[in-house]
């Protein structure tokens, strides 16, 4: 360790914008969040005035969809963003989330004159480990892969029909082995960023769990880490199972329903000198500005006056402003409905949508065939994305990925030339 080492470097840690979200509606359609983004991103910009970073660490997921990257307003929100954190930090690394569009990586090294370095180790475009000089002191900063289903078997190249357990084996076995060649031999701080899952982590989204690998702690394990930076779930949590401090920051603002009570924000980051490394010495900020998410419920009983009284006790102690989601034992007419938005519009909250629970029953019992990523083909995997996204050309859009996908088939095996 050089003798003249900073006390500390300081790093903001943060993810999950999802900047042009409109979330309860169907696509391209629903409620607006970019207010409450943008106040959310307000704070974190006089965030890194006060905590004077060195280095900004955005764990992926700045925007909402590769849709929302394309239109200007979350466009001009992202950048702007970005360009008032540079004001006040040496530089900002982005690993790039599966929402964000993957032409980040393209322009990583035009973006990187500017400040802003992307780092996603599975395409080719990018580098999979940056390091700068903070203070006269070495920082590297790696990327760990957003490992969902179709990602890990382009990330190993694996053949059609290899089975779940082998799959996860290759990814490790690749993971670990290129960590620890991006380290190898260097002394000063390490550490990590990615936008994926843990084991053992439970998301908000339940579904994720059956589409994506999970990374181990133990694929981390020797590898002299300063501290982990994570994004993809969209809570503020410590993660103890690993040697180094890690953390998903949690998102910006709660997206949907799953995310009720959860802690969003940032993580501010002071890495200290300990012997030859750094360790890290953490502490979550919450947004204040991110509004309250509230299921509430009615058994059907009473007519509206028994809504009303059910509402305004469920409603008690509740700190708006937020957006309310209403459950009920039989569905709401419309006079109801209106008397429950009332209700709520008094109390600082905004209805999204009221259903009878019989109904919401018989939605998850027809519901579509869901694919599994470990046993399905790589077209089942992406006829299950189109279908989900609900894009307005699916089956052009799938005719193009069978007819690319022949084409990589039939390259030579070791790929094309750099």
């Amino acid at each position: 360790m050089p003798g003249d080492a900073p006390l500390e470097i300081r790093l903001v840690h943060c993810a999950d914008w999802h900047a042009g979200a409109r979330c309860w509606g169907s696509f391209g359609k629903g409620f607006d969040r970019s207010g409450e983004i943008r106040a959310g991103l307000g704070w974190l910009v006089e965030l890194c005035r006060e905590f004077k970073p060195h280095l900004v660490l955005l764990a992926g997921d700045l925007y909402d969809s590769p849709q929302a990257a394309s239109h200007p307003d979350p466009s001009h929100l992202v950048s702007s963003a970005i360009d008032a954190m540079l004001a006040q930090a040496q530089a900002v690394v982005v690993s790039r989330g599966n929402h964000d569009p993957r032409y980040l990586s393209y322009h990583a090294k035009l973006l990187a004159r500017g400040g802003v370095h992307v780092v996603a180790p599975t395409n080719r475009a990018t580098s999979r480990a940056i390091t700068f000089q903070v203070e006269g002191v070495p920082v590297r900063v790696c990327a760990l892969p957003h490992l969902d289903s179709l990602s890990a078997r382009l990330f190993v190249s694996a053949r059609e029909g290899t089975s779940p357990e082998e799959l996860s084996l290759l990814v490790r076995r690749r993971l670990k082995g290129e960590l620890e060649g991006a380290f190898v031999g260097f002394e000063g701080a390490r550490v990590l960023v990615g936008h994926l899952l843990v084991e053992g982590v439970v998301p908000c989204s339940s579904a994720l769990l059956a589409r994506e690998v999970a990374l181990s702690p133990a694929d981390l394990d020797g590898l002299g880490l300063s501290y982990v930076a994570l994004g993809h779930v969209h809570r503020q949590m410590r993660l103890p199972s690993f040697e180094a401090p890690a953390f998903y920051s949690g998102s910006l603002v709660r997206l949907d329903f799953g995310e009720e009570g959860a802690g969003v924000g940032a993580v501010l980051v002071k890495l200290v000198p300990r012997g030859p490394s750094f360790v890290a010495e953490a502490e979550l900020a919450s947004n204040p500005h991110a509004k309250a998410l509230l299921t509430l419920r009615w058994d059907g009983e009473g007519g509206e006056e028994g809504l009303r009284r059910a509402l305004l006790s469920q409603l008690e102690g509740v700190r708006p402003p937020g957006y309310a989601r209403l459950l009920s034992k039989v569905q709401l007419d419309r006079r109801k409905e209106e008397m429950a938005r009332e209700v709520l519009s008094g109390r600082g909250f905004e209805l999204v949508y009221s259903r009878g629970e019989g109904a919401l029953q018989g939605l998850a019992s027809e519901g579509r065939r869901r694919v599994d990523w470990r046993t399905s083909s790589v077209e089942e995997l992406f006829d299950e994305f189109v279908s989900a996204g609900e894009f307005d050309e699916a089956e052009r859009m799938k005719e193009h990925f069978r007819r690319l996908l022949a084409e990589v088939r039939d390259l030579p095996e070791g790929g094309l030339a750099p």
